[in-house]
């Protein structure tokens, strides 16, 4: 008996030890940043936008690395909810961000300060979860009122509008801009309040202005086809559709090329064919060449449903001097109908379209994340509930031993009691 016991008692002690500790941080590491490191991103490119009288705005153009792309798919395939749980961290406390620094006339005059190092709210431009290019406007210079006028002072012309009003711009001709790109990982350990910060090392500089060179300014000769990919209908309108579009670097090349010389790169025109029909009309989301997801309104009076035959293809239309550029490939209109808006807000940040779960492939929240058995709905303490089951088996067979041999025992001691009364 003594021996049951003691294999019982060894077997539970297993079924509570032998098990995987919840995830952490440094899985989450291990699972997609390997030794730790969160790769530097590539060297980015600059949108530069002005009248060169009145205002100038700046964009970088940021490419994502497949070990950042791999991980926000992840996060947003597993649900935000089940994606904290499985690394044991606080909910929708995990985020990934970029963080934008700039210099003015020196690769050594950097806004960068250690509160970058606890806040990433500095410099930060939002990274989608499906997106291989983020566009950020940086800088926005239109009056001596501007954020930036201080900072940027030696490169800014300002005066006066014909209303008294001021006006200002960057001298971006005589001056240079360079910049630098780091990825953010923001996260809240489980049962923790203080965010804390996972950061790779910064990009190599590069840069607009006078000390640059680049391949901007090289006069283009041809327009690239876009590539575009997952038409859905957009609300049950039937009215709107939305796509993702991605323009090659030669297009921001060539819209480099423009803000010094005359000329433009056009305007995006679609084609949509429905049932046969071809209708060409501009892409008019108020999203210019931004990559990501896309809305098409389509012309009054024409409507599509999931019973139509709908393809659609893009190019860049009306360009000064090249003309029209090639189309893309043609895509067909999907099952899906997507629910959320795909129209950039006021600060041309892009709400992502969320297409319904595929029926064999059911919706992440219902999905266990646990990572013994995988299909336990739920983990106590981070433990498999089947461990649990396995654990409380063992306790209840291990109590009602010892119930059985307390009795035995008591059932043993009365009956010696009574052989020695019986010999009195």
């Amino acid at each position: 008996m003594k021996k049951l016991i003691a294999v019982l008692c060894a077997l539970l002690l297993l079924c509570l030890t032998a098990v995987p500790a919840a995830a952490s941080v440094d899985d989450l590491c291990a699972d997609y940043f390997p030794g730790g490191v969160i790769n530097a991103p590539a060297a980015g490119s600059v949108l530069v936008d002005s009248d060169n009288d009145s205002y100038t705005r700046v964009s970088v153009v940021i490419p994502i690395s497949n070990q950042i792309y791999a991980f926000g798919a992840d996060y947003e395939r597993t649900g935000y909810e089940a994606f904290c749980r499985k690394y044991d961290l606080e909910e929708y406390s995990l985020g990934f961000s970029a963080q934008i620094d700039y210099s003015l006339n020196s690769k050594n005059n950097w806004q960068y300060t250690s509160e970058w190092d606890r806040d990433n709210s500095y410099g930060s431009a939002f990274i989608g979860y499906d997106e291989k290019v983020q566009t950020q406007e940086v800088i926005a210079i239109d009056s001596v009122d501007s954020e930036f006028f201080h900072t940027l002072r030696p490169a800014v012309v300002s005066g006066q509008r014909s209303n008294g009003a001021s006006k200002a711009y960057l001298d971006l001709i005589r001056n240079t801009l360079y910049f630098r790109v780091r990825y953010c990982i923001c996260y809240t350990p489980a049962g923790e309040s203080e965010q804390k910060y996972l950061f790779s090392d910064w990009s190599d500089v590069f840069g607009y202005g006078e000390k640059v060179a680049t391949t901007a300014d090289n006069a283009p000769k041809e327009l690239p086809a876009p590539v575009i990919d997952a038409l859905a209908l957009l609300g049950d309108d039937g009215n709107r559709l939305t796509f993702t579009l991605e323009l090659p670097q030669s297009v921001y090349d060539a819209d480099l090329y423009y803000n010094k010389h005359d000329g433009n790169t056009g305007t995006l025109q679609a084609e949509l064919t429905v049932n046969g029909e071809e209708h060409v009309f501009d892409v008019d989301d108020g999203a210019g060449k931004f990559g990501g997801a896309r809305t098409l309104t389509l012309p009054d009076g024409l409507t599509v449903s999931g019973d139509d035959k709908v393809s659609l293809r893009v190019r860049l239309a009306n360009a000064d001097p090249l003309g029209d550029g090639p189309w893309s490939d043609a895509i067909d209109l999907t099952d899906e109908v997507v629910t959320t808006d795909a129209v950039p807000d006021e600060q041309g940040e892009t709400d992502e379209p969320i297409a319904p779960a595929p029926d064999d492939d059911p919706a992440p929240k219902h999905k266990s994340d646990c990572k013994l058995c995988g299909i336990c709905p739920f983990q106590p303490l981070g433990v498999c509930m089947f461990v649990w089951l396995a654990a409380i088996l063992v306790l209840a067979l291990l109590i009602a031993l010892l119930v059985r041999k307390s009795k035995k025992s008591k059932k043993g001691k009365k009956s010696k009691q009574k052989k020695k009364k019986s010999r009195r």
